[in-house]
């Protein structure tokens, strides 16, 4: 392909990347004012108020979408000849659907061309038929702000060429989820259109784009308009591990053009179902890291313990009783330092909603109802209790689980779907006890419904490398970034320690850099002495797990927090496993630069 023909293929595509924004912005006009109508026609009391409030949201939907690929109106272009139709079509696939420029969204059937090579392709019709041709042409774009930075070409009469790249900087403002779909592959793809009724894995090592996928999964199912009416995004429920979590989902999902889903953490959901207000959620109490454990391990046995419902009709008297005959004297005492505090863990809120649905035989949720008052335009407002009924449940992070708490959140899936899409890595546990195995939760993913990604893409070869001769298991892409080397230190105290990672945080101002430990302990002094901002984080690697930085400084990688005490064997044996995952986890939360701060080099702590 000479340059003449790229600069005609460039022209051409941006002619219509232009062209359809212009229809887009029309119609979007139109919508608006759609929009401001409806609003003054709710004001009138003889309007039919609850055809207008569906209409009106049905409008917001289609805004929303409309601002979206206003910007970026699709990703690839393909020109097909069918079996049994005469001519070449012209067919572009983006996030959502504008049928006046033939572009339809990624998840139409049709839409499983775009990973074709030029040439025969064939797809299934919902009805079950198939629709065979000939692809003659595709075109891959990536547009941002009605901008064409990428665009490759290829045809039966030409292998792929790139026809058009501008250069780009690798963090690209306004662009949270870019190539969302772009970047699916065709196996992956096929998978993510298997059959909605039943769960669903996404599983892989630690930056291969696990939450990304389990989304797309989810907008597949939101949108496609197979499973559309089945799933209603306000019946649906997002269990992410914290705040930052949630708040990374809530700007995620509407990339995706997906509103009103429910995102929460397993302890807000509990406690609201449960009705305390008065009490705060903590995820370990208890003064050193061997006491946390201990009452950890006490509390579970005591939780596998239960079979029936309470009697007792206050929160502390129900946990004691529970608890009377697993925890030691001095745990005891612990327990009644930590309800004066008035705090709950893990383990607490799962033993009451346990003894709740044991009473219950089903978990029940307040709801408010309105009713049309007669002879008024006024609306009466009521509290009543029913059923938990989600269509669909996202457990991301599903390895940091207890199983009883995956056992009693699948009691609140709709029978009519059986939707549970477990976003995690069993090998990536950071807390302890936790789920194990799928069978412990009854699960079994058949092929078609389980992706397992092994592809790391978000950080570089050299940090690969260092993970790899750690002792850990990575796979390493032929393509992938070089970066900085990784630099271990050893210091002989803290206070080194601490002066070498101010220096450090002078060389990376402009970059988002964690400073990342075991324990929050150990956490108390960087706090105290350096400024967080909205560049620099200090957290413990529990609290980083799903989160991702420029750079990483690993500190407290010391013998003291790390070593096994003299406990019974089995909690040593999941001690240590927590204690591998957790390092590992902090290691691979770093995008560019990565520094291991501790007493012994990490394979010595790790074979110790």
């Amino acid at each position: 392909m000479n340059d003449a023909t790229k600069k005609e293929i460039y022209g051409q595509a941006d002619l219509h990347v232009q062209h359809a924004a212009e229809d887009i912005k029309s119609y979007q006009n139109i919508t608006e004012a759609s929009i401001k109508r409806i609003r003054v026609d709710l004001t009138k009391e003889e309007s039919d108020h609850e055809n207008l409030i569906e209409m009106l949201l049905h409008r917001l939907e289609t805004q929303r979408q409309l601002q979206i690929i206003y910007k970026s109106p699709y990703f690839v272009r393909c020109d097909v000849e069918f079996e049994d139709e005469k001519g070449i079509q012209t067919f572009y696939f983006g996030r959502f659907a504008f049928r006046e420029d033939a572009i339809f969204s990624w998840v139409a059937p049709a839409a499983s061309i775009r990973f074709e090579s030029p040439g025969k392709f064939s797809y299934m019709l919902p009805n079950g038929n198939k629709r065979t041709g000939v692809l003659v042409r595709k075109d891959q774009y990536m547009i941002i702000d009605r901008q064409i930075f990428f665009l490759s070409s290829e045809a039966l009469d030409y292998k792929r060429e790139l026809v058009y790249q501008k250069h780009f900087t690798e963090q690209k403002p306004g662009f949270i989820l870019p190539e969302i779909v772009e970047q699916m592959e065709k196996a992956q793809d096929t998978i993510i259109r298997s059959h909605y009724f039943g769960s669903f894995l996404v599983s892989g090592a630690a930056g291969s784009g696990k939450t990304t996928l389990a989304l797309h999964r989810v907008a597949y199912l939101v949108q496609s308009p197979e499973t559309e009416k089945m799933f209603n995004p306000s019946s649906i429920i997002v269990f992410v591990q914290d705040v930052s979590t949630k708040k990374y989902f809530s700007s995620l999902l509407p990339e995706l053009g997906i509103y009103r889903v429910k995102i929460t953490t397993f302890d807000e959901w509990a406690m609201r179902i449960l009705g305390i207000s008065s009490m705060s959620f903590i995820k370990r109490y208890g003064k050193t890291e061997l006491e946390k454990d201990a009452y950890e391990y006490s509390k579970n046995a005591a939780l596998l313990s239960i079979k029936i419902s309470s009697s007792e009709n206050k929160i502390e008297e129900k946990l004691k009783k529970v608890y009377g005959n697993f925890l030691s004297s001095e745990q005891k005492k612990l327990f009644n330092q930590q309800l004066n505090e008035c705090y709950l863990d893990r383990f607490d809120l799962t033993i009451l909603l346990k003894l709740k649905f044991l009473q219950d035989k089903i978990i029940l949720e307040d709801v408010e109802k309105f009713k049309k008052i007669k002879n008024s335009s006024k609306y009466s407002k009521k509290i009543v209790k029913q059923p938990i009924n989600y269509s669909l449940i996202v457990l991301d992070e599903a390895e940091n689980y207890l199983k009883e708490q995956v056992s009693l959140i699948k009691t609140c899936i709709s029978t009519k779907t059986n939707a549970v899409i477990y976003v995690g890595d069993l090998i990536q546990q950071t807390m302890l006890l936790t789920l194990k195995d799928w069978s412990e939760v009854h699960e079994k993913f058949e092929e078609e419904r389980k992706v397992v990604l092994n592809k790391v893409y978000r950080n570089t070869r050299q940090i690969l490398k260092y993970i790899q001769d750690t002792g850990f298991k990575t796979e390493i892409p032929i393509n992938i970034k070089n970066g900085e080397l990784v630099i271990e230190k050893i210091f002989s105290n803290k206070p080194e320690e601490m002066s070498f990672v101010e220096e450090l945080l002078k060389k990376n101002l402009h970059k988002t850099v964690g400073i990342l430990a075991k324990t929050e302990e150990y956490l108390e002094e960087y706090k105290k002495q350096l400024s967080t901002s909205d560049k620099l984080f200090v957290m413990t690697i529990n609290e980083a797990q799903g989160v991702e930085f420029d750079t990483v400084i690993l500190v407290g990688m010391n013998h003291e927090l790390f070593k096994n005490h003299d406990q019974n064997t089995e909690l040593i044996k999941e001690r240590q496993k927590v204690n591998r995952d957790l390092v590992y986890v902090a290691l691979t939360r770093a995008i560019n630069s990565l520094y291991v701060c501790g007493n012994r080099s990490l394979q010595s702590l790790l074979a110790a």
